[in-house]
């Protein structure tokens, strides 16, 4: 039942971001222009209703040191869950990593859930920690 209503949920928004990506600014864009997009701001958000994603990851050289990665920024849904893109996470449901929003309120990543492994959406579910507003 719970796997049924995650799928539910995320059916309009995979919808939603079907349909962005319809424009033809983005549709006949080239790997070149792609990789030349970025942020039209640097300018910090303060909204409890984003956070960001970092991610831990064990060194390749020295197992005993860990690297901490900022990855990407996650929307809040309400009862702990976060939206984000796919790429975002790495491929184990078990992603050591924790949100952080620019208050410095964080919590610890407990779940990660995948519609597909196709589809670039997932829902991340955190531990206690973090005050926000649902969108």
């Amino acid at each position: 039942m719970r796997i049924k209503t995650i799928a539910n949920t995320l059916a309009p928004l995979v919808c939603s971001a079907s349909i962005l990506l319809t424009f033809s600014d983005v549709s006949h864009a080239s790997d070149s222009d792609l990789a030349s997009l970025q942020a039209s701001s640097t300018v910090p958000v303060n909204d409890n209703r984003i956070a960001a994603l970092w991610s831990a990851i064990p060194s390749l050289d020295d197992t005993q040191r860990i690297q901490i990665r900022r990855d990407c920024t996650a929307s809040y849904l309400g009862g702990n869950f976060w939206l984000t893109a796919h790429h975002c996470v790495s491929n184990s449901p078990y992603m050591d990593g924790f949100l952080r929003q620019s208050d410095g309120d964080t919590a610890g990543i407990a779940a990660i859930y995948t519609k597909s492994s196709t589809d670039d959406v997932v829902l991340i579910k955190v531990g206690e920690g973090i005050n926000a507003d649902p969108f």
